[in-house]
């Protein structure tokens, strides 16, 4: 499973979030903690050589749930009313719910197959660094481009690192 190349995905976001703004710098710097529910599904089929002329294909799939808490500093540019556009860092701490796929299967070429787990015990908690930029307009939408990004995520295997990035657009009604 290392040094493949793992198909991206592309799923929505749920969540609610509370955004705290801190007046005492007339509400420029914000606190705010989101919780989400997202998926993350990846698969990848590949050969390798196995013994001596023979060859092995694999085909991994996988599939978790997440809950996940952010927390975020956000700071807002006031430069009118109207448009406020903000950046944002911050941490997430994800913990699975539900491990909806996790096989790989494989075939030998002389002829037998093999069902396994393709990950035996992922990590059940994964932490991820988040960074982004948007726009608050008249403080009811928020539109935001973020990117969070983590060094270990779900692989229990000191070989594997499986870093999963994630490219979020985020549109945010408040009520």
């Amino acid at each position: 499973m290392v040094d493949e190349n793992y198909s991206s995905t592309l799923s929505p976001l749920f969540g609610l979030s509370i955004d705290i703004g801190l007046s005492r710098n007339r509400n420029k710097w914000h606190i705010v903690n989101e919780l989400i529910y997202k998926a993350y599904k990846t698969d990848n089929s590949f050969t390798r050589p196995y013994g001596s002329g023979y060859s092995v294909t694999r085909d991994v799939h996988l599939s978790f749930s997440y809950a996940q808490l952010n927390t975020i500093v956000r700071y807002l540019f006031q430069l009118n009313a109207l448009l406020k556009p903000y950046i944002n860092l911050g941490v997430s701490n994800g913990v699975i719910v539900a491990e909806n796929k996790n096989s790989s299967h494989s075939s030998y070429s002389f002829g037998g197959e093999e069902d396994v787990k393709a990950i035996d015990g992922p990590q059940k908690y994964q932490i991820s660094w988040l960074a982004g930029t948007g726009l608050a307009i008249r403080n009811i939408i928020q539109v935001e481009f973020r990117y969070a990004g983590s060094a270990k995520s779900f692989s229990p295997y000191h070989a594997l690192d499986v870093n999963a990035t994630s490219f979020q657009f985020i549109f945010n009604y408040q009520f």
